[in-house]
């Protein structure tokens, strides 16, 4: 199921992208 495997891996991706740029904004804002 490569299909499966490469949607999970972007889905991955994109969490931790997403995850990243909170905490750029969270730095951000503290200072």
């Amino acid at each position: 199921e490569p299909a499966r495997g490469a949607g999970n891996s972007r889905r991955k991706a994109e969490q931790a992208a997403a995850q990243q740029a909170l905490e750029s904004l969270s730095n951000t804002h503290e200072k």
